[in-house]
This record gives C-alpha cells, sequence and structure tokens, in this order.
C-alpha cells in the first residue's frame, strides 16, 4: 500500500476538530476540588486572554492581554454540599474604579454572593446563584464560575463510591477544566472551539504510580463556525471519549447529531434557551449533561472574541449609520465590539450605571 493510501485509510483523529484563523482569544475555567477532612474545598478560577485588538470600554482603552482573573474558593460541608465559608478574588477585572467609572468597579457587586452561605449545592443552586448575582446584580464571569461549581461539586458529592474512600487532607479529588478559543479566517467566519476535560481521582493511598492515579477522565471537543457579520451560528460539531488508567487510547465518538439542530439561528441571543430545550430532548446522561455545560459557554466565549475585531471598527461604525447596508453588522455584535457588554449583562453594564451613560445608554 502505498503512503498516499495509507493516509487515506488512516486520516488523522482529530482533522474535524483543528480549528483554522488568526487567533483572537482564549477563556479558561479550571475547576479543583480536595479532600479536607469533613469538608470538600472547592476552588474555580477563570482567565481571560485576549490576543489582538483593543476596545474602549468604562472611560479607558482595554487591550490585549489578561482582560478577567477571577476566583471562588468554597468549603462545602461533605456530604451534605452546604457551602460552610466563601472567599472571592478578583485580581483582574475589565473596568477598575476611576471618575470615568462613576466611583463604581467590577469588584463592588462580589460580596453579594456571601448570601449563599448556608445554602447547598444541590438541584436548586443555580437558580439562588442567578437571584443573587445574576444580570445587572453581579459580574458575569464570577456568575460563570458558580454556575460551573454548581455543576461539578454535586456530582462528586453524589458518587457513592467516593464514600469508602480513604483520602488524605488536602488530596484532590476531581478537577474539571474548560478551555474556549476563539479565531478569525479570512473569509469573514469566527471559529470557537471548546476542549472540556473531566477528572476523577483515585485516592493516593491505593495508586502504585501516577497513572493509576488516573480514575476516570471524560473528555468533549466542541467545533462551531459563527458569521462575524451577523453572529449566526453556521455549523456545530462535536465528539467525546471516556479513558482510564487501564485505556488510555479510547477511540473519539462523534456527537454531531447531538448539536447539529443548533445551527441556523443566532449564536447570541435565545441561544442558552435553545441549548436547554435541544439537552431536555436527549437521553439524561453525564455525557450529555457535559456536553449542555460546554455548550453554554460558546455564547460568552463569543462575546470575548469581539473585542478583538477591532480591525473591522471603522468598517462597523460606518455600518451601523448605514441601515440600508446589507452587510451591516448586528445589534449585539456593534454594541460589543465598539464599547463593551450588553446592557443589563452585568453590575456595570446596568441600565443608569456610569458606564452605560458614558455611551449614552
Amino acid at each position: 500500500m502505498s503512503s498516499g493510501s495509507a493516509r487515506a485509510a488512516n486520516p488523522p483523529l482529530l482533522d474535524p476538530f483543528l480549528a483554522s484563523g488568526h487567533p483572537l482569544h482564549t477563556r479558561t475555567l479550571t475547576l479543583e476540588l480536595h479532600q479536607e477532612g469533613a469538608a470538600l474545598r472547592a476552588d474555580g478560577t477563570i482567565l481571560d486572554l485576549r490576543k489582538c485588538g483593543f476596545v474602549p470600554t468604562g472611560g479607558d482603552l482595554q487591550s490585549a492581554g489578561v482582560v478577567h482573573h477571577m476566583h471562588w474558593r468554597a468549603w462545602v460541608d461533605d456530604p451534605s454540599g452546604r457551602i460552610t465559608t466563601l472567599e472571592i478574588a478578583q485580581p483582574v477585572v475589565a473596568i477598575e474604579r476611576s471618575a470615568a467609572s462613576g466611583g463604581e468597579c467590577c469588584r463592588d457587586p462580589a460580596p453579594r454572593l456571601q448570601t449563599l452561605v448556608g445554602s447547598a449545592f444541590d438541584a436548586g443552586f443555580a437558580k439562588r446563584l442567578a437571584g443573587a448575582f445574576g444580570g445587572p446584580l453581579g459580574c458575569s464571569h464570577l456568575l460563570t464560575l458558580g454556575q460551573a461549581l454548581g455543576a461539578l461539586v454535586p456530582s462528586v458529592l453524589g458518587d457513592p463510591a467516593r464514600a469508602a474512600e480513604l483520602r488524605g487532607h488536602g488530596e484532590r479529588v476531581a478537577k474539571r477544566t474548560l478551555v474556549l478559543d476563539g479565531f478569525e479566517r479570512a473569509n469573514g467566519v469566527l471559529e470557537i472551539a471548546i476542549q472540556l476535560a473531566d477528572y476523577r481521582l483515585a485516592p493516593q493511598a491505593s495508586a502504585p504510580d501516577l497513572i493509576s492515579r488516573l480514575g476516570l477522565a471524560r473528555e468533549l471537543r466542541v467545533l462551531g463556525e459563527v458569521a462575524a457579520r451577523d453572529m449566526q451560528l453556521l455549523s456545530l460539531r462535536a465528539a467525546a471519549r471516556e479513558r482510564s488508567a487501564a485505556q488510555l487510547d479510547a477511540a473519539w465518538r462523534s456527537l454531531d447529531g447531538a448539536v447539529a439542530p443548533l445551527a441556523g439561528d443566532s449564536a447570541l441571543r435565545g441561544m442558552a434557551a435553545r441549548i436547554r430545550a435541544r439537552m431536555s430532548a436527549l437521553p439524561e446522561s453525564e455525557e450529555y449533561a457535559l456536553l449542555g455545560e460546554a455548550l453554554l459557554n460558546f455564547a460568552p466565549a463569543l462575546i470575548q472574541c469581539m473585542p478583538a475585531l477591532s480591525h473591522r471598527l471603522g468598517a462597523f461604525v460606518a455600518r451601523v449609520a448605514t441601515s440600508r447596508d446589507i452587510e451591516a453588522p448586528s445589534a449585539e455584535a456593534s454594541a460589543m465590539l465598539t464599547s463593551g457588554g450588553m446592557p443589563d449583562s452585568c453590575y456595570m453594564w446596568r441600565i443608569g450605571s456610569a458606564a452605560n451613560r458614558s455611551r449614552g445608554i
């Protein structure tokens, strides 16, 4: 068999999920659970790295580099899931306190999260979190972290096998990472690539070597194409696999059929509702739960990519002023590219805030 025939018979494993284009932005969410006696310590970190571009926002020009770095640390009673202590840190925020911000800062709403102390990471946590910190009450990035922890912690607490395991103080029990990368192609298409990895770790005392610490790794890949002009989701693909210390070379399985119906609508407006509806129509499984979590982060990642498109700024502003231009961008795209978040998307962009008044809203 010729080398060409061999390549045709054995195509590269990752070909369907190789994103292409100019790098715009990377968002990472890292969640870790450590056993500390009768408690779990739950840590969550979100980091946004803008790779190019700038956006005039909050009375200043925000450029490339780290634009968000925020952290949750919660001590959780085991096995009730009740939060006993909560610490929040925001080393890097989008808008610092200044005259232009009316003396306000992205850190201002964080104390609201203390109302969650005493409540549990359970089926009602997401609703309580949204009620205390959603939209104009809080920070969308800390909200995203809280939602991610709210999905991970119950799945670990509810694992019956873990109750019989002996863990050393401070030993890591589980880790979940979500990495979202944005790219721009020359044809005006944006690509959002998502990688989710969910690790469950065997007890150190029972692991003869480091590889044996890998109890189970669930992995997902998602690749979506979005039209930059109107934010329409053009296509969506997904794949999954499970690996363990005993089986490190498990094959990827296509989940295209689960996600393809989401294409054809806006990648921003109404996407979360469509994702939830689609996931509820699928059989209940841990794999689809993880897929839903990954997909719900698609639109936030896309939003973070918009300021990196500052090379389009002049054309976008001109098109907004010429409504007859068939190439005019959507209102969502224009707002995020030229001045920041959508009104009421967070505390700093709430209706009536200094940040919104500075852009005439």
